[in-house]
């Protein structure tokens, strides 16, 4: 197994995120990362052409830089770059174009979607539940409400839905974490977040072996 991670750059060939003003206190994404995304992307493509060992590509991102409405895109058209605002479909476009690279090097593609989240850090909440502690969250103590989920990524699960359309496999974690009312963010006494949207070390195992991650890999990859 070979990892090629660059935080807040998703597997997305050809776009380079920008958030030159964040309407929080989180990080700000200007030009030149930007492009260093982009950069960096094409190394891991060039990696992987190179490599005839390599057989499956498994992809992934929180997604939400290639959607968001406080982000852009830094693109390349015709030879130049250009800024242009994120959206589903332009996303779409680019990981289709990035799959097909993919798939013309001969490799197997398949997408991990991100865990569910609302932005509300449960991981704290989860702590203190598990240590008996008082604790505040979401509906039924610190599960995540599914409805609230749904509605604050609906322009991420929308470009899952259509990548998915577009004949790229998409294993979603909600599937396992969520059922008609809520997410769960504890599985067996595990804590399966480390903060508001990342899996953490334990939950990831965990999930791993209860959705048997490499077998789904290997019969979903194409």
């Amino acid at each position: 197994i070979v990892q090629a991670t660059k935080s807040g750059c998703g597997p997305v060939h050809g776009i380079g995120p920008e958030r030159p003003v964040h309407p929080g206190t989180g990080l700000v994404y200007n030009y030149a990362w930007g492009r260093s995304c982009v950069d960096f992307n094409d190394s891991v493509l060039r990696y992987i052409r190179s490599r005839a060992d390599l057989e499956i590509v498994v992809l992934s991102s929180s997604l939400g830089q290639y959607v968001g409405a406080e982000f852009l895109h830094n693109v390349t058209d015709q030879g130049r770059n250009r800024v242009v605002p994120a959206s589903v479909e332009g996303s779409k476009t680019a990981i289709m174009s990035t799959v097909g690279a993919l798939r013309q090097a001969g490799k197997r593609v398949v997408w991990f979607s991100p865990p569910p989240q609302t932005g509300k850090n449960f991981a704290g909440c989860v702590e203190r539940e598990l240590s008996g502690l008082y604790s505040w969250g979401g509906q039924d103590g610190c599960a995540l409400a599914r409805a609230e989920y749904e509605a604050k990524r609906s322009d991420v699960n929308a470009l899952l839905d259509a990548i998915k359309s577009a004949g790229v496999p998409v294993i979603r974690l909600d599937d396992e974490l969520c059922d008609e009312r809520q997410c769960q963010t504890t599985l067996d006494g595990v804590m399966v977040y480390r903060d508001q949207g990342h899996l953490s070390h334990d939950g990831a195992a965990l999930l791993g072996r209860r959705m048997q991650w490499p077998r789904l890999v290997i019969e979903r990859a194409r």
